[in-house]
Formats: structure tokens, C-alpha cells, sequence
């Protein structure tokens, strides 16, 4: 053979296309799962990052008012506000509950804590609220938290965002059902196991109200809601009232329905058929999300991504 040949490699039949498609999508989500330790969660709270997120109010705001409109406080009651970050779901807790009522606030960061404060001081709400810097999954560290004779717990229990950072959620849970009145709540947010994108917003800085897209279907929704139901039965909590936090929905699975049934089939079936469906579905959205930020890159507006999350209500079964 003369040494100047070029061997070309066969080309790859439609099948193997097929086949290396499948598998790409195969790997393309990675497990977005993401457990922070006490230790992870007071170091990514530094005092710049704290401040960057201090920041954030006005994106925030309308989930937050979602989130404590949800968690149906009443008057007199009383709240512990557990990964409290810049205060803002206590402040807006303080003014339902009112001067007879008590808000407890709980962050493992100092740094954020300050700005907790600096929060409800502008808001005229920090009467009635107390911060503490502690390790949310043991709260045994603050005395004054633990039920007795003088202190029957907790109306609410809110955690906003903060559960699904959390390793051993059920455990997490069972634990801060401890400190729940006779008939108490916990009032969470718990995301989709893979931490799939629900909505996005986009808006300019200078821009008071933003726009949001909400491009999740509704089977990602269903999948989120078991994953609550599987995470409350091993705490032995029962779930009371379930909320979106995205309040429509797109449905888009048929145009690629039959897509993922191929790469189902050409995969050698290692994998569900609607497994594939929703992989191909996360695939698209992907795409849609970063042909989104680029085209909005240019003009100064930046992007937000809201995971699939679902608000959750849950009691102890007894």
C-alpha cells in the first residue's frame, strides 16, 4: 500500500447515525442534583455574594409574595423562616402576622444576615423579628427554638429555596417537624429531581417589570409532584395543598414524540420510551434557553432561570 493512500473511514449508515444520536441525548442532561454541606452553603454566602444577591429583590418579589400568599398566614401566628437569605420572605411574613404574632429567621451566613436586617429595617419590619445564624439542618444549636412548657413551636415553618440544596430531604424534614405547633405547617418549595428549568424572565436592569416565558410541559410538572409525595411519605408528613410556582404551561411533547420513539428503539430500548420523550424535550429546551440568552446578550438584558418547582404544604401524619 502506498504510504501517501488516504484511508477514509466507512460512512456511518442511517442506523448508526441513529444509534450515536440516541446515545448523545442519552448523556446530554447530566443529574443536576446538587447537596450542599453546611460548611459549602457559609462559604458560596460570602459577603460579595450576599450582597449580589441582596440585589435580586426585584426579580425576586412577585414569587415571594407567591410563596407567603401560599403559606396562608394568619394574624398572631407564629413563624420560623428557615434559609431566610436577604430577609424578605420574613418581612413579608411580619406584616400578615402583626405585632402579636412572632417571625424567627434562620441563615447559616452572617454576611446575609446583615443584609436581613438592613432589609427589614428599610421595610419597617424588623420589630418582631428575630435572625439567628445557624445550621438549618440542626436546629438544636438555638435554645430559645426548642418547644417546651413555655412554647408550644412553630404556626409555620417556611423554607423558601432551600430544601432542594439539602441532602437527606425527608430526614431534613422530620426533623423540622418537630418544632411545628399542634397543627402546624411547613411551607416549602421542592424542585424536580433533575433541577429542570421551568421559566425563565428577562428583563433590563433598569427595568422595574420583567417578562417570563414559561416553557416546561406538564408531564415534568407531574413528575415533580411525585417526587414530593415519594419525599413526604419517608418523613411521615402528609401532603396538604400542592401550588405551581409558574402559573401556565407549554405542552410541546408531540413535536418530538415520535422522534424519541425512534432513538428509543434505535438505543437497543436501554431506556423508557417516555424517558426519551423527556429527554428530547429538555434537549429542545435547552436549546430554546440559549438561543434566548444570546439573542438578548447583546442588548444588556439579563437572563433568569426558574427550576421546575412545585409550593407544598405538609403536615405531620399524626
Amino acid at each position: 500500500m502506498n504510504s501517501s493512500t488516504l484511508i477514509l473511514p466507512p460512512e456511518m449508515s442511517a442506523e448508526a447515525k441513529q444509534q450515536a444520536e440516541a446515545n448523545e441525548l442519552l448523556d446530554e442532561i447530566e443529574d443536576m442534583n446538587f447537596n450542599y454541606t453546611y460548611e459549602a452553603a457559609v462559604d458560596q454566602w460570602s459577603p460579595i455574594n450576599a450582597y449580589a444577591y441582596s440585589t435580586e429583590y426585584e426579580h425576586q418579589k412577585d414569587d415571594i409574595q407567591l410563596f407567603v400568599t401560599f403559606a396562608d398566614l394568619k394574624e398572631g401566628q407564629t413563624v420560623l423562616d428557615l434559609g431566610c437569605g436577604a430577609g424578605w420572605v420574613a418581612s413579608a411574613a411580619r406584616q400578615i402576622v402583626g405585632d402579636q404574632g412572632r417571625v424567627v429567621a434562620v441563615n447559616c451566613s452572617e454576611s446575609m444576615l446583615q443584609h436581613a436586617l438592613a432589609f427589614t429595617i428599610k421595610e419597617g419590619t424588623s420589630g418582631q423579628i428575630e435572625f439567628y445564624p445557624a445550621n438549618i439542618s440542626n436546629l438544636s444549636s438555638i435554645p430559645i427554638l426548642q418547644p417546651s412548657q413555655f412554647f408550644r413551636g412553630f404556626d409555620r415553618i417556611l423554607a423558601r429555596r432551600v430544601l432542594p440544596t439539602m441532602p437527606n430531604k425527608s430526614e431534613i424534614l422530620r426533623q423540622w417537624s418537630t418544632y411545628l405547633a399542634p397543627g402546624g405547617t411547613i411551607v416549602t418549595d421542592i424542585n424536580h429531581p433533575l433541577r429542570i428549568v421551568g421559566a425563565i424572565t428577562f428583563a433590563k436592569p433598569s427595568q422595574a417589570a420583567e417578562k417570563r416565558r414559561t416553557i416546561e410541559a406538564i408531564e415534568t410538572w407531574k413528575k415533580c409532584r411525585d417526587y414530593i409525595h415519594k419525599i413526604a411519605d419517608e418523613a411521615e408528613l402528609k401532603v396538604l395543598r400542592k401550588g405551581y410556582q409558574h402559573r401556565a404551561f407549554t405542552n410541546e411533547w408531540h413535536l418530538y414524540r415520535e422522534k424519541a420513539q425512534s432513538a428509543w428503539l434505535m438505543s437497543g430500548r436501554s431506556r423508557n420510551a417516555e424517558e426519551m420523550t423527556s429527554r428530547f424535550g429538555e434537549n429542545h429546551k435547552r436549546e430554546t434557553i440559549r438561543s434566548i440568552e444570546k439573542e438578548h446578550q447583546d442588548l444588556g438584558i439579563k437572563v433568569y432561570h426558574h427550576p421546575v418547582s412545585m409550593l407544598t404544604t405538609l403536615q405531620p401524619r399524626i
